[in-house]
């Protein structure tokens, strides 16, 4: 999934009257216009009266920006009571995604299962200022953050039926998250 969230002020000239604040707000939220969201299940079995195989594999990737700019402008607030005037400039991203996933094995002889969970959010947060004049006797704020959440568990099982005596039950997981 890739997401792109702007809110930009460009080349623009801002004269503010009137007891209010200016604000520049790029937001990837949940839920809300991005969605930069994922639910993956991934389940497999492998049953046999001999040997009993399963493997699962999810792979989850979130890409994209949340950009929040004000370039090459002037802003100046001009009431002259100077109630308010705060301007800020800011960019969040709190993409999550959540993946589960389970490989089950049942055989006589042998059991094996495999599970593997590989899940990225890789999104690029910022907020900035850039060649803008700002005159204003409110606060200026400028803040990005990013909040992204990976939840995920992958489990791998294994049982082997018969007597136990020279049979081979195997089972491993394992989740990257980055």
């Amino acid at each position: 999934m890739n997401t792109t969230q702007k809110a930009l002020v460009d080349t623009t000239n801002i004269r503010q009257t009137g007891k209010g604040d200016f604000s520049v707000t790029a937001d990837a939220a949940n839920p809300g216009p991005a969605n930069a969201r994922i639910v993956a299940i991934a389940v497999s079995a492998g049953i046999s009266d001999g040997i009993g195989v399963s493997g699962m594999v999810a792979v989850n990737k979130i890409t994209g920006e949340t950009v929040a700019s004000m370039s090459g402008s002037s802003y100046t607030y001009s009431e002259t009571t100077k109630a308010k005037g705060a301007v800020t400039v800011s960019a969040t991203d709190t993409s999550w995604l959540i993946s589960i996933g389970a490989a089950i094995a049942s055989g006589d002889s042998v059991a094996a299962g495999v599970g593997v969970s590989v899940n990225e959010i890789s999104c690029a947060t910022r907020a900035r200022v850039d060649a803008t004049a700002i005159t204003t006797p409110g606060a200026v704020s400028i803040t990005g953050s990013n909040n992204s959440v990976i939840g995920t568990g992958t489990l791998a099982g294994a049982k082997v039926d018969k007597d136990g005596k020279g049979n081979l039950p195997a089972a491993g997981s394992f989740s990257i998250n980055s």
